[in-house]
């Protein structure tokens, strides 16, 4: 069984994975329109991921 890595269109295959760590969906809020945000039962966040608000990051105008 191949997964399908959504977000770089990517496969690889299942392999055995250490504690704390997951192999699944993100679940991105759009990703394909670029809203790489995460839903609210994302499994990312249950792992304790802390989103970062994106329009502190980026780039910026020079000062």
């Amino acid at each position: 069984m191949a997964l399908h890595c959504r977000v770089w269109g990517t496969s690889r295959r299942p392999r055995a994975i250490a504690p704390r760590r997951l192999s699944a969906d993100p679940l991105c809020v759009v990703p394909a329109s670029g809203n790489f945000a995460l839903q609210s039962d994302s499994p990312a966040l249950k792992l304790g991921f802390i989103p970062i608000d994106p329009s502190k990051i980026g780039l910026s105008a020079a000062p």
